[in-house]
């Protein structure tokens, strides 16, 4: 509001604010603490809103509101540091074999044998969720071992991608402030899983490029930002680009209701059937050109 308007004039910037994020991992979802930090938050938006009609900028701007994923409640997680110990050995520098981040398990070696006992033993293992691997080829949404999703349903493939991928295993039950989602995750409360409440996130917009009053139920993602942006700014797109124009969202745009999703899902399972493993999409039809978004995976054990 002091140097950006007046002396840089931006076509496009970007403000992060650290909460309700910090606060939630501290306080939990739905404590009195976490409830009030959206309330702070308004307040900072409301500076802005004000400092731009204060300008004269509020009918040139469109402000767009998103964060960068959901919370759970987290419960007792699965220790899957001990069920990789007794298959973790040394390499010839003398650094671990198997390297665990997160849910990203590193075989370094790539060794076949122990990959497939480490995801036998992630199926088997109560507090484990959804399972994902390279695709058994490409573009397929099977991983290359029975019972697991692939990279490329979660479109996780790229150079620096595990050998595994695992996500907590959650629940729709509430906690003790009446919120949903639970995730074996550990800790207050957390983020990661694949459950819809972790996966789902939130997108507010509003100014003279946006319909108003209007709830659309369109999948979206972050990853849409861009063509939407660039749509806004009357650049040219390039000829390759993640994401598709959030058109619907645009007062240029068609009735939201005009859009074509069509809902998907997927599943794999152990050869004993013991572990079912199913991911929910919705790909939307734009145009000529279709996309898959990922909505939320479940597990069941046998």
């Amino acid at each position: 509001l002091q140097i950006g308007l007046p002396k840089i004039d931006p076509s496009v910037t970007v403000m992060w604010l650290s909460d309700p994020d910090t606060t939630a991992h501290e306080h939990g979802v739905g404590h009195p603490t976490t409830i009030e930090a959206p309330k702070r938050l308004d307040g900072e938006f409301k500076r802005i809103l004000d400092g731009l009609a204060a300008a004269k900028q509020i009918d040139r701007y469109d402000v767009w509101v998103t964060s960068d994923h959901g919370f759970t409640t987290g419960s007792q997680p699965a220790n899957v540091a001990a069920l990789l110990k007794p298959l973790t050995g040394t390499l010839p520098d003398g650094s671990p074999s198997i390297v665990l981040g997160g849910g990203a398990i590193y075989v370094r070696d790539h060794d076949r044998i122990a990959i497939a006992s480490i995801v036998s033993g992630l199926q088997k293992t109560s507090g484990v969720g959804a399972i994902f691997m390279p695709a058994v080829s490409p573009g397929s949404m099977d991983g290359q071992l029975a019972g697991t999703l692939s990279f490329d349903a979660i479109r996780w493939s790229h150079p620096r991608s595990a050998d595994i991928l695992y996500s907590p295993d959650w629940t729709d039950q509430q906690n003790q402030y009446g919120f949903a989602g639970i995730t074996r995750s550990g800790g207050t409360a957390g983020h990661g899983s694949t459950s819809m409440f972790d996966v789902h996130n939130v997108l507010i917009a509003a100014g003279p490029d946006i319909k108003q009053k209007t709830t659309i139920s369109t999948p979206s993602a972050n990853v849409d930002f861009v063509p939407t942006f660039l749509r806004l700014a009357g650049v040219r797109m390039p000829d390759r680009l993640d994401g598709r124009v959030m058109d619907e969202a645009l007062r240029s745009g068609p009735d939201p209701s005009t859009i074509k999703v069509v809902p998907s899902e997927h599943t794999v399972r152990t050869a004993d059937g013991s572990y079912v493993l199913t991911g929910y999409f919705s790909t939307v039809e734009s145009g000529s050109a279709s996309y898959r978004y990922f909505n939320y995976t479940k597990v069941q054990r046998r």
